[in-house]
């Protein structure tokens, strides 16, 4: 599923970003801008919905179009939520609580911000490129974690600790996790 199918956004003004503060995001991952010019190399396309929303798909595959989509509530995920992007840089803001109840895998050029709590049942993965980012202002729950792109400065931004088990690349069930998130992802 494209991101547009997500919920029903509708185009607004980029002013948006500051109200809500997505353009402090832009600056706190190292942009020199807070309209994100620098890493669309536009102004981008902004798009809004404010309601709730909450996923009736058992697990869940969004993938990025371009642009920057805020949902002004939170989102509920019933299984995975797999978010990927290949050369369309695709921002995903949640301002209020994001809820997956079995694994989230943030994947390539995605960026995501969640400016409430987060909470993942099963596995938090990033496996992201240079351009990819997540920044989490409110608390973070997640039984396993792992940032396997950790050679990127501020590609992870958590305002709070994240809880819950870090797994590193010299964990010993490493390798097997990627083998199994790098073949979810290979067939998007």
């Amino acid at each position: 599923m494209q991101i547009e199918q997500l919920a029903n956004f509708e185009k607004v003004d980029s002013i948006n970003l500051k109200k809500y503060n997505v353009n402090q995001a832009f600056l706190d991952v190292g942009f020199d801008d807070e309209e994100g010019i620098g890493l669309f190399g536009q102004e981008p396309d902004v798009f809004l919905i404010t309601q709730n929303i909450a996923s009736e798909k058992q697990n869940l595959t969004v993938q990025g179009t371009g642009g920057v989509y805020i949902i002004d509530g939170s989102l509920s995920i019933d299984g995975d939520l797999i978010f990927y992007a290949y050369d369309a840089y695709t921002i995903l803001v949640v301002t209020g609580d994001l809820n997956v109840t079995g694994n989230l895998i943030q994947y390539q050029d995605t960026q995501l911000i969640v400016l409430g709590n987060t909470k993942v049942e099963k596995t938090l993965w990033l496996n992201l490129s240079d351009a990819g980012f997540t920044v989490f202002r409110g608390s973070v729950f997640a039984e396993n974690w792992c940032q396997t792109n950790d050679s990127v400065d501020d590609s992870l931004i958590a305002d709070e600790q994240i809880n819950g088990r870090q797994i590193s690349k010299s964990d010993a069930d490493y390798k097997g996790m990627y083998e199994q998130f790098d073949n979810m992802t290979r067939k998007l």
